[in-house]
């Protein structure tokens, strides 16, 4: 049995999103290198203060989680970027979850944010 278990923010064998976004870059001009600037830095403060215990940190990681789960359609939202760039919002959305929710399980002793996730749901077939 090919058992394979996910906890990168996609998958295991994906790239870093340092990496991914660096090449993005290279291609990007002004707004739309602003634009991955804000993506990168949110998906970063939202995986290193997932378990933070004080509560400026508390605070990076709900306004980091807050946006990513907002639908709000301006120029820097979440929506919009993933737009301009053709990621799949729901996609990264359940991912970042997902890492968060493995995160947890491997270290059991983490505290837990009173943050509930708001449920994304699987694309149609």
């Amino acid at each position: 049995m090919n058992e394979r278990k996910e906890y990168g923010v996609f998958e295991i064998d994906v790239v870093l999103p340092l990496q991914f976004f660096t090449a993005r870059q290279r291609q990007a001009e002004g707004e739309q290198r602003l634009m991955l600037a804000i993506l990168n830095e949110a998906v970063d403060c939202f995986q290193k203060n997932a378990f933070a215990t004080n509560q400026r940190r508390n605070r990076l990681f709900r306004e980091a989680h807050d946006w990513v789960m907002s639908d709000a359609k301006h120029p820097f939202s979440f929506r919009h970027i993933c737009d301009v760039f053709g990621l799949d919002v729901g996609y990264l959305r359940r991912g970042l979850r997902r890492w968060r929710e493995a995160q947890a399980s491997m270290c059991p002793q983490r505290p837990r944010h009173p943050q509930t996730w708001r449920q994304v749901p699987a694309p149609a077939a």
